[in-house]
């Protein structure tokens, strides 16, 4: 039995050899355009290879020294200011507003300095999986979040069937969430990260902990929104600027530069203002 499976092997072998021969005697193109093809991968790969590396997956253009990151911008989104040397990063986890942002912005009004990344930005257990975004508060889904709303109001109870900007699934979608710590790592490292804002419904200080301090003061300026005491909003999140906020910040390295009077706020949402302490 070894015997003749030895031998098919070798005919087999010798069949093939032939076959190769005869596709390059008959079609010669087609083994020319194996190689040349072969070459060209080779040929681009190298170039791939040869470009130098600032840190980071993302890459902008030469002119690009300072980035701009909006964590939730919905259809309001910060853009970039005059000149050509600030970008700004959009994170949008409504499917249907991203499409929106990168046909108005990224490809019409700032092209080059204006990119949409579809997903929504969270901190452990949620990060590195898909999870339910759930539209609240009209068409637009003002008030979307990855948690549930608390409140019984209408902007809560009564969820969107299709978006302003396209037909979307009734409820809820569901996203890829991944950690700041990734959105950050995957910003060169010789581009300053100028202003970092959140604006997420309730998962905004949970944003900020799904990154090291490390990487967290690798941005000069951040925006956040926050609660005021009482007002929790939606299921399972710590979002107050007195009690959850201003110690976390403390302990990031920055400080308040538009502090409440008396330590109170008097809204329901207030967006606090923060520096880093160099």
């Amino acid at each position: 039995m070894f015997t003749t499976s030895l031998f098919q092997g070798v005919v087999f072998l010798l069949v093939g050899v032939l076959i190769g021969s005869s596709l390059s005697v008959f079609w010669p193109g087609l083994t020319a355009q194996n190689s040349k093809t072969d070459s060209l991968v080779k040929s681009e790969s190298s170039k791939l290879s040869s470009v130098p590396r600032r840190g980071g997956g993302m890459k902008f253009g030469p002119q690009i020294k300072k980035i701009h990151i909006n964590v939730g911008p919905n259809v309001s989104p910060i853009t970039p200011p005059d000149g050509d040397d600030t970008a700004v990063v959009a994170v949008e986890a409504n499917l249907a507003i991203a499409n929106h942002l990168r046909e108005k912005f990224q490809k019409t009004l700032f092209p080059h300095r204006f990119f949409v990344v579809s997903c929504a930005v969270a901190g452990p257990p949620l990060s590195h999986l898909f999870q339910p975004f759930r539209f609240y508060n009209g068409n637009r889904g003002d008030s979307s979040s990855l948690a549930e709303a608390l409140s019984k109001e209408k902007w809560a109870t009564e969820m969107n069937v299709t978006s302003a900007f396209g037909p979307g699934p009734a409820g809820f979608d569901f996203v890829p969430v991944i950690p700041l710590q990734d959105l950050l790592d995957s910003i060169p490292t010789d581009l300053e990260i100028e202003f970092l804002k959140t604006d997420t419904q309730g998962f905004d200080l949970s944003v900020l902990k799904s990154a090291s301090r490390e990487a967290i003061r690798r941005v000069t300026r951040i925006q956040s929104e926050t609660y005021s005491a009482g007002n929790q909003r939606y299921a399972a999140q710590n979002n107050r600027l007195v009690e959850d906020w201003i110690p976390f910040m403390a302990e990031m390295g920055y400080e308040l530069t538009n502090p409440v009077k008396d330590g109170k706020v008097g809204v329901l949402e207030y967006d606090a203002m923060w520096k880093r302490v160099d």
